[in-house]
């Protein structure tokens, strides 16, 4: 598969560390512009390729926000022929192998117990800017991540960016 950027060190250690697959949980942090969200996405568009009708969801505090900044990028990396369709509604995204990727806002402030997320069946997680998410979510994330099962069954992953701050 043909990746749409070029990775820096860093994104490179990030991805050998998803891919080594001795890990559950990875996270990308640093300062704005460091390219978290681009490795990110595009390891999840390379993890749904390895593993046709896969599940992954992009997790992030409101809809708004993957609105304005996760799923433009999504669009800028992925490449179109490996996209099925996009239902604008519930913002999901099919690629052609069948494996689907659901931009999922964890919507705290509507949701204080998340029980958008009980039944949630799913192989990968990408918590985007985890600073602003509640742990509760990366609790729920932990209980649902695994429970999507498949042929040629994908490991546990959770993945994770985060800007500098005192709770991560």
């Amino acid at each position: 598969m043909n990746v749409a950027f070029q990775p820096h060190p860093k994104q490179l250690e990030f991805m050998e560390a998803v891919f080594s697959f001795k890990h559950e949980c990875l996270m990308f942090g640093g300062a704005a512009g460091g390219g978290k969200t681009f490795v990110s996405l595009a390891t999840l568009i390379a993890l749904a390729k390895i593993f046709p009708n896969s599940k992954s969801h992009v997790i992030r505090e409101s809809l708004p926000s993957l609105k304005r900044t996760t799923i433009p990028t999504f669009f800028k990396l992925c490449p179109k022929s490996f996209i099925r369709s996009y239902h604008q509604t519930d913002h999901i995204v099919t690629f052609t192998n069948g494996s689907t990727l659901e931009f999922f806002p964890e919507n705290y402030n509507m949701d204080k117990n998340l029980t958008r997320f009980d039944g949630l069946e799913t192989n990968f997680f990408l918590l985007e800017e985890a600073q602003e998410l509640q742990k509760k979510t990366f609790e729920k994330c932990k209980l649902r991540v695994g429970r999507h099962i498949i042929p040629n069954q994908p490991p546990r992953l959770i993945m994770a960016t985060c800007n500098p701050s005192q709770t991560w």
